[in-house]
């Protein structure tokens, strides 16, 4: 077994750290399954390049496995809305209006890690 950290922030990029080395910079997301009487299973989806190394119960997601309205709606349950519109609006210039690109620009950033 691997021992395995996470850190989740509902607004901005979380930490996870396997065997407490943080390999946050090299993973897309996070699944993990728990049920009594059963290993729990971290399931790490990778972004292109970047290793992670350990010993444990290793799953590989098969990306056409993905649902990908099911990770863009988790995505968005760990948005805060207040703080989106605020800093939807901290980043709107003068005289500018068009707060729905604003906050577009807020949440690819946020789904960037940035």
């Amino acid at each position: 077994m691997t021992s395995f950290s996470l850190f989740p922030n509902p607004v901005g990029p979380g930490r996870v750290e396997i065997d407490g080395e943080d390999v946050s910079d090299r993973v897309a997301g996070v699944q993990v399954d728990a049920a009594i009487g059963q290993a729990t299973v971290v399931t790490l989806h990778l972004q292109a390049g970047g290793v992670v190394e350990g010993d444990g119960i290793v799953q590989v997601a098969n990306p056409s496995d993905v649902d990908d309205a099911a990770i863009i709606c988790d995505f968005l349950a760990n948005v805060d809305p207040a703080l989106l519109e605020q800093e939807a609006f901290r980043r709107l210039g003068p005289g500018q209006m068009n707060t729905t690109a604003s906050a577009l620009a807020v949440l690819a950033d946020l789904a960037r890690g940035q």
